[in-house]
Formats: structure tokens, sequence, C-alpha cells
């Protein structure tokens, strides 16, 4: 099974609220039963990608936001 969490938060990368702690915990608590996570979340302007081990992807996406078209770039990293 893969399970996909999106989120406005996830610890350490963003927020320290009860939201953020618990998208950071559910990979490691799913990934014994079986089940393939991928956290989706704003890459907020303070989040350093080398302090946390992250790598830019080459692959850009065409999203519409407010009928306007824009392309959003993917961060790869993995929880610890």
């Amino acid at each position: 099974m893969h399970v996909i969490i999106v989120t406005p938060e996830v610890s350490p990368y963003s927020g320290t609220s009860d939201l953020a702690e618990l998208c950071s915990f559910l990979p490691a608590a799913l990934a014994p039963k079986g089940a393939r996570v991928t956290v989706i979340t704003p890459f907020y302007q303070g989040i350093e990608p080398s302090r946390h081990g992250l790598a830019r992807r080459l692959l850009r996406i065409p999203v519409e936001v407010g009928g306007e078209q824009l392309e959003v770039g993917l961060i790869d990293g993995k929880f610890q």
C-alpha cells in the first residue's frame, strides 16, 4: 500500500505544532505495516535543503492556482 500524506507542515522542516509532529511520526509508524509513505508539504522559504539532506529534483509540474499557470519543483528527502 502507498500512503500519501499532504500537510501544510511537517517536523523538522516546518512547523512546531502537534500536526507537524504527527506528520513526522506517521511514516515511521506505517512502514513496519508494509506501507510506502510519501509526505507532500510546501517548501517554505526558511527551509535549508543542505541542513536536512534534501535534494532538488529536475522534474517540474504545471499547476493552476487562482486561474494562473505555475510550475512547481520537487525537493526529495528521507525521514531519519
